[in-house]
């Protein structure tokens, strides 16, 4: 249990399912002190500073950028005129696209005779739409043909049923997010960095770690579909590793989807089961309300 949380979705997200006021009472009930919300590629619901300080917590509203191979999270933005502009309309070919692909894997899998259908997923979920996590969850909940959601994954990528986010749009490189966020006033996480694969990694520490503010450091590898063998204080002693000699600051998050992801005995990740320490908030507790 940590008691800042950098990193958790919503409904907003497309791959979210608790609402945000619920995802604030739960975070309360677990004893966590300041939450992290930064849904994918959505603009956040400000009102929710005002529900978050009359209940005791400490809020930061952001957004999780989808770039070329990384996620940049920016926390504490004011995002205007030219920028506000392009993000509504990035973030409206995203929405589409995450609907076509989940379409697509669907129909792949119809082909492949798996008994799958659009409305039978947004039926389960009640979801009008949904990305292709809602798949690979009734893939393995409802199917019974994998152990997890991220199992789920593996297997589809093996049969060539499995199609990637974004192909069909232009997306960020990982420093263009960081110029919009710091144009913004606001805070720069790039988030669990080893989900980037390599070369691309190496670049992208060597590039990125001068330019953002802060990185994810303790994060939910494992449950996420990491590909290597190692664990995730494995993976969070090398990120310590890579920053030791920068003024980089430390972040952490459980990227909880509450209910949707889980532990592999199925039981969900909750707000607070990663993040960062007391100490480690007191290098950036300003992003908070």
């Amino acid at each position: 249990m940590k008691p800042y949380d950098l990193h958790n979705h919503t409904s907003l997200s497309k791959d979210g399912k608790i609402p945000p006021k619920e995802l604030i009472d739960l975070a309360i009930s677990r004893g966590v002190k300041g939450l992290g919300i930064c849904d994918h590629d959505e603009f956040p619901d400000e009102s929710l500073y005002d529900y978050a300080k009359q209940k005791g917590l400490k809020l930061a509203l952001g957004i999780e950028f989808s770039c070329r191979m990384a996620h940049i999270i920016g926390y504490n933005m004011n995002i205007q005129d030219a920028d506000r502009a392009f993000l509504e309309q990035k973030f409206d070919e995203l929405r589409k696209d995450y609907d076509n692909v989940s379409r697509q894997m669907i129909q792949l899998m119809q082909k492949s005779g798996i008994d799958i259908t659009y409305e039978k997923i947004q039926k389960k979920y009640n979801k009008d739409t949904f990305s292709k996590l809602f798949i690979m969850k009734y893939f393995a909940e409802e199917l019974g043909l994998a152990k997890s959601w991220s199992d789920s994954r593996k297997i589809l990528k093996q049969k060539g049923l499995y199609i990637r986010d974004g192909q069909d749009v232009e997306q960020l490189e990982p420093s263009e997010a960081v110029d919009i966020i710091h144009r913004a006033g606001g805070f720069a996480i790039w988030a669990h960095p080893f989900i980037t694969p390599q070369p691309l990694r190496h670049k992208y520490f060597k590039e990125l770690l001068p330019r953002i503010d802060a990185i994810e450091v303790h994060y939910a590898y494992d449950q996420n579909g990491y590909p290597g063998d190692e664990t995730n204080e494995q993976l969070e002693t090398m990120v310590r590793e890579e920053i030791k000699d920068m003024k980089t600051l430390v972040s952490g998050g459980s990227d909880s989807h509450f209910p949707l992801k889980t532990y592999s005995d199925l039981s969900p990740i909750y707000p607070g089961d990663f993040g960062i320490s007391e100490e480690e908030y007191n290098q950036l507790f300003w992003i908070f309300h």
